[in-house]
């Protein structure tokens, strides 16, 4: 029994991070010839900490915004 988190953007390869049940423990698969790769890690490490901390009574909070022309 392990926890597997997968991101895939429409068109590119497939990433995963495979976590043991203790979140002690984890494998990554990730495809460096991607450009998303690093956006794909990122999102797999926020997922991987967010669970982490879940174990520990914990919170986390995420904020995010989006700027298109400026705006």
């Amino acid at each position: 029994g392990h926890y597997v988190l997968e991101v895939c953007h429409t068109g590119h390869p497939s990433h995963q991070l495979e976590l043991a049940p203790d979140f002690r423990s984890g494998r990554l698969y990730l495809q460096p010839a991607d450009p998303l790769a690093g956006e794909a890690l990122s999102t797999l490490l926020r997922i991987a900490f967010s669970q982490v901390l879940l174990l520990h009574q914990g919170v986390s909070l995420h904020a995010s915004a989006v700027v298109l022309n400026g705006q």
